[in-house]
């Protein structure tokens, strides 16, 4: 199979927003995380194979205890040539997603590691194959 490589220029956290609750609570409880995305896909004016792509996350724990988190990142991608100009936007939007999530994970729990909850660490996610199957 063919490596196919999307290449991160750069990226900014545009928004990182964390509300901390403390628990009152002696003993462990259930916490329900509720964790929601949104992405966005931008060409950019640069050339037609640069993209800009914001992932917008939210979590929200039930019961209010722990980490209520609002972030948002926005990475920079370049499509190398060898990629077909009808597939781009779906690798940017499926590998992109990916490289945006694994770095917000890391911010996010080098953020709160100084809480005194401790660090939260983002669970994985599965993100469906984007690349298409080969019709030859």
């Amino acid at each position: 199979m063919e490596r196919i490589c999307l290449q991160l220029n750069q990226f900014e956290m545009k928004k990182l927003h964390v509300d901390f609750f403390s628990s009152k609570r002696k003993k462990k409880a259930d916490i329900n995380m509720n964790l929601s995305a949104n992405i966005r896909l931008y060409k950019t004016s640069q050339s037609s194979r640069h993209y800009k792509l914001l992932l917008s996350t939210k979590i929200d724990p039930e019961p209010k205890v722990g980490y209520r988190i609002r972030a948002d990142i926005l990475g920079y991608f370049y499509v190398p040539e060898e990629i077909p100009s009808d597939i781009m936007e779906d690798i940017v939007r499926g590998n992109g997603t990916m490289i945006l999530y694994g770095i917000l994970r890391g911010e996010i729990a080098v953020f709160t590691g100084s809480f005194p909850e401790g660090k939260l660490t983002l669970p994985t996610i599965p993100i469906p194959p984007i690349i298409p199957k080969n019709k030859t």
